[in-house]
């Protein structure tokens, strides 16, 4: 049976394997297209896809007006998530991410070869030679009145790296001074370094997940419990381990890194009044490669 080129070459499109192996798919599989990759996947030609073993990666920050987004690509090696062609996918993955709210539409987004996100993922890891995925996305929404700073750590590509951070200002009593702009911005990308170091698990001890505070507690009540049986102590005890843990993990508690005689809840209202405007956190985001996979 003869197969036509056209099909070789949609095959060699839609797998990145060569044009040999996809004509003798195709001819193995009388000229039926799914059948080739079917043929394929037997055969072990094709990407195994598998989230535990794509570890590494990268984390990509774009931002526009009114949004930022961050997302996790991820690899199977270091070496690929250093490759130009990875970075490549990154990048346009990223720029489509500003248009979508989830992840779900993101996957569903049509990508530059006219495919969706999900198809083209797969389509790049057997050109790659290794499994591709896109793992998380998050997206942050803000007003005019309002600076967003960011911070890639370990960078190995443009606004992409191991670790990032995306931490959004509001500002009171915005004006388009562009020297202020300026300024406020550099505080921005310093609090945002700060998250990427301290790691915060909410703004403040309001929006601290309650569940994460309960199973700590209780862990202070036991190791209390164990020193003395006086509940006057115990208590005193917890509450000064709760103090201590939400210095730890509160955004607005956490000392700064830039400067640690500060905490990032002195340093808002340094700057508030070197500017006359209260200046406040609106939102945050941090990520790091294979951090649900650790």
């Amino acid at each position: 049976m003869k197969i036509q080129a056209s099909l070789v070459k949609e095959l060699r499109d839609k797998t990145g394997l060569a044009m040999m192996l996809c004509k003798k798919a195709l001819e193995s599989s009388q000229g039926n297209f799914e059948n080739a990759l079917d043929f394929l996947k037997k055969q072990n030609k094709l990407v195994k896809h598998s989230s535990s073993s794509s570890k590494e990666g990268v984390i990509s920050i774009s931002i526009k007006e009114n949004s930022a987004s961050i997302i996790e690509i991820n690899s199977n090696t270091d070496f690929v998530a250093r490759n130009d062609k990875f970075q490549n996918i990154v990048k346009e993955i990223s720029d489509k991410s500003l248009d979508v709210d989830n992840l779900e539409d993101l996957f569903s987004t049509k990508s530059s070869n006219g495919n969706s996100i999900k198809n083209f993922l797969i389509e790049n890891s057997n050109i790659i030679g290794e499994q591709i995925s896109l793992s998380k996305m998050k997206k942050l929404f803000f007003p005019n009145s309002t600076i967003v700073g960011s911070y890639i750590h370990n960078k190995i590509g443009e606004n992409m790296g191991k670790m990032a951070s995306v931490v959004s200002l509001k500002i009171e009593k915005f004006d388009n001074d562009v020297n202020l702009k300026q300024d406020i911005q550099t505080y921005a990308d310093q609090i945002a370094m700060h998250v990427v170091a301290s790691k915060p698990l909410s703004i403040d001890e309001a929006n601290l997940d309650k569940s994460f505070i309960e199973k700590e507690k209780e862990i202070f009540i036991q190791h209390a419990k164990e020193k003395s049986d006086k509940d006057a102590v115990i208590e005193n005890v917890v509450k000064g381990k709760l103090k201590k843990l939400f210095t730890e993990v509160v955004l607005l508690n956490q000392f700064f890194v830039v400067d640690n005689n500060f905490t990032i809840r002195d340093f808002l209202d340094m700057i508030s009044k070197k500017f006359n405007t209260k200046i406040s956190i609106l939102d945050f985001c941090r990520m790091e490669v294979g951090e649900d996979k650790k």
